[in-house]
């Protein structure tokens, strides 16, 4: 059976005083998450929105996941690319462990053939190894 859970609500970070810092909020909730049964969560947008407070459905710039200096903030509402990396990290390990204490690895994983968690590294590596021009 599949739970997902929303992790956010429209202006989470600003209320709980935890401004740039939602990805690591929620990596840190992860196991507790995981052993109330929730296996899937619901985040927000990762972009950069139109101001510092955006919770990013109004989005400034699709490719800017809190690593640029705009819109009055280095990081966007909800932290940076690396944190949110972590916080994919923390949920593939999670799931990892739930695959080996059921007996069987993930489909996707098997089917691919190697120990990366969903391929998702590199997708994020194919991002990180571009260049982007951003205009001011």
């Amino acid at each position: 059976m599949a739970v997902m859970m929303q992790a956010f609500y429209w202006d989470a970070p600003v209320k709980e005083d935890r401004r740039g810092e939602w990805w690591n909020v929620i990596a840190e909730k992860v196991p507790q998450l995981a052993a109330s049964g929730v296996n899937s969560l619901w985040l927000p947008p990762f972009s950069k929105g139109a101001d510092r407070d955006s919770n990013g459905y109004d989005p400034y710039d699709y490719f800017d996941l809190g690593d640029f200096d705009q819109k009055g903030s280095l990081k966007t509402l909800y932290g940076n690319r690396a944190e949110l990396g972590e916080l994919d990290q923390a949920d593939a390990r999670l799931q990892d462990e739930r695959h080996r204490r059921l007996g069987h690895q993930s489909q996707f994983r098997s089917r691919r053939g190697g120990n990366q968690p969903s391929g998702r590294q590199e997708k994020v590596d194919k991002v990180q190894s571009k260049e982007w021009k951003v205009s001011a």
